[in-house]
């Protein structure tokens, strides 16, 4: 495993660390102890799991232990990051803050992380893979999804159990090796499991496995109506704490109000989440039909309306800026909230909604608050920080941005914005790295959709940053091919043309994506491809539209 932070590069097997794309030679000692916070920065590592880890239980004075945590500091600072990245949380030890990217790719027999002694005494980490479809017809994708997610988010809220996010772990298939996925992304443990569904009975098998001996740790097998599926996930979860000899947390958020009564409601609403994170326009409508579908057998079904706002938002920013999507996604968004306030993803998509309607400290509280109920939540992270974004607020832009960029190993867009908002940073050398992530993605993501025009248009953005401008121009043509009149992607092509050196162009197409309705102003004003053409004494004109449209709704 690979970890970027700030100019850094962190590769623990190889011992090596590069500054601004620079070897850095550091005592092992040192580079140990940065390793070790690293890998562990979402906990308070004390000084006693430091002497046990880098000094293996050798008598160390805790002056040598503050010296070399100093030393660590001296060199996140001298490269030109931040020495705040290390805390010390006096009385408990230290904690490593800065954000971080981890590439999954390490090389063949290597570790993640460090090793830890077995009787170390922390939070055991598990991986959840989407569930094998055992059923006759194989058509139950959408189910083993389900069963799978919605055990992860209950196993979320378990004491001393760190779980891998939904698009770390789901990027995995049923079939893999719990051993790899185990090594690839440092978990000690990987459920697996399988669903077998004829008529209204469900066969469920779980199973968990030690990603280290690839022993099988517990397994249990039911047969139950398929109105008992909320109880199974509960029972799944419940047991493999016991097993585990953990425990509950005691605020852990009460999961009646994620559920229905209508198994017919659930399964068109899994149905529409497997639709929705393809994450394309013409699926997003599909799914928000299956969502109301859910809702008119379930009115009070909460997050089926929470889905169906994601839907109404996502293709208002990304597709079709139309009044009607945003106010379908308004209404749904407020249903969600009122039913089910204790919920992450109510909140998560009622700020979303809020925050495209410039309602902005409305907006934030709820991030805030999907963000407390849920860190790991990819759409919560990803949009505040496009929120942030918005407002020009770059430092914490990114820090979101980096959040969500690990949450969804798959996700090219956050890789992208995060490029643009550290070029504002002046954080060249980060801001490559981002460009470099970007293309890796997109290319993987055309290879399962090669006429995806989001994928195709931010590639086309990537390459024009990275200098590539003939290919650029290229993927331009190709994504302005697939729907000339899209607002969002002649946005993006106006992008394209400045970055490459072409103003002209640039304020062409930016004049037509306003034309065919692109409404986001603030994104105009703060986009750093777009700088060439705010120098421009034509952009007044090209945005009056929006400013008009601004001061009657201000007024």
């Amino acid at each position: 495993m690979i970890f970027y932070f700030g100019p850094f590069v962190l590769k623990p097997e190889q011992y090596g660390l590069e500054v601004a794309g620079q070897p850095r030679q550091l005592q092992p000692k040192v580079f140990e102890l940065l390793a070790f916070l690293v890998a562990n920065r979402d906990r308070v590592v004390s000084k006693e799991e430091l002497l046990r880890n880098i000094w293996h239980g050798a008598y160390v004075s805790e002056a040598a232990i503050s010296r070399a945590v100093s030393e660590v500091r001296k060199v996140l600072r001298t490269g030109g990051g931040s020495a705040d990245w290390i805390t010390t949380v006096y009385g408990r030890g230290f904690r490593f803050v800065g954000p971080v990217i981890e590439d999954l790719a390490a090389p063949d027999g290597a570790s993640a992380v460090p090793d830890s002694p077995p009787e170390e005494k922390r939070r055991i980490s598990i991986a959840v893979l989407p569930f094998a479809d055992r059923s006759p017809q194989r058509d139950q994708a959408h189910l083993c999804e389900g069963m799978a997610e919605e055990i992860l988010h209950r196993l979320a809220h378990v004491v001393g159990l760190r779980v891998a996010a939904r698009g770390v772990s789901f990027q995995y298939d049923a079939l893999a090796d719990p051993r790899e996925v185990g090594r690839q992304i440092g978990a000690d443990l990987v459920l697996e499991g399988t669903v077998r569904k004829e008529g209204d009975e469900l066969r469920i098998g779980v199973e968990v496995t030690d990603a280290r001996t690839g022993l099988q740790v517990w397994s249990e097998q039911w047969q139950r109506h398929s109105q008992q599926v909320f109880a199974l996930q509960d029972q799944t979860a419940t047991l493999i704490a016991e097993t585990l000899e953990l425990r509950l947390a005691p605020d852990a958020p009460r999961h009646e109000a994620r559920r229905t009564a209508s198994s017919q409601a659930y399964d068109l609403y899994l149905r529409g989440r497997s639709l929705y994170h393809q994450a394309r326009k013409r699926t997003y409508y599909e799914a928000r039909r299956l969502f109301a579908e859910a809702i008119q057998l379930d009115p009070e079904y909460a997050l089926a309306h929470a889905a169906s706002a994601h839907c109404s938002a996502y293709l208002y920013l990304f597709h079709e800026p139309s009044t009607e999507n945003l106010r379908l996604a308004d209404e749904s968004s407020s249903r969600a909230l009122e039913l089910a306030p204790e919920v992450a993803e109510a909140h998560s998509a009622r700020a979303m909604t809020l925050s495209t309607n410039g309602r902005l400290e409305e907006a934030e509280v709820h991030f805030r608050r999907a963000l407390e109920l849920d860190p790991l939540s990819f759409e919560a992270n990803h949009n505040f920080a496009r929120h942030r974004f918005s407002q020009g607020q770059m430092e914490e832009a990114v820090a979101f941005f980096f959040r969500a960029i690990e949450a969804d190993p798959t996700a090219y867009a956050p890789c992208s914005i995060c490029a643009s908002a550290l070029s504002t940073l002046g954080r060249k050398t980060e801001a490559t790295r981002l460009q470099e992530l970007t293309m890796t993605r997109v290319r993987r993501r055309l290879l399962r959709y090669p006429d995806d025009q989001r994928a195709i248009y931010m590639g086309a953005v990537a390459l024009a940053r990275d200098g590539q401008a003939d290919e650029a121009l290229e993927w331009a043509a190709r994504a302005e091919a697939l729907d000339p009149q899209d607002a969002v992607a002649l946005y993006n092509l106006a992008c394209v043309a400045c970055v490459c050196g072409d103003a002209e162009s640039g304020l062409r197409y930016l004049k037509s994506a306003v034309a065919h309705g692109y409404p986001h102003l603030s994104w105009i004003e703060n986009d750093a491809d777009l700088a060439a053409l705010r120098a421009d004494s034509r952009f007044e004109e090209v945005v009056a539209p929006l400013r008009g449209a601004a001061a009657r709704a201000a007024g």
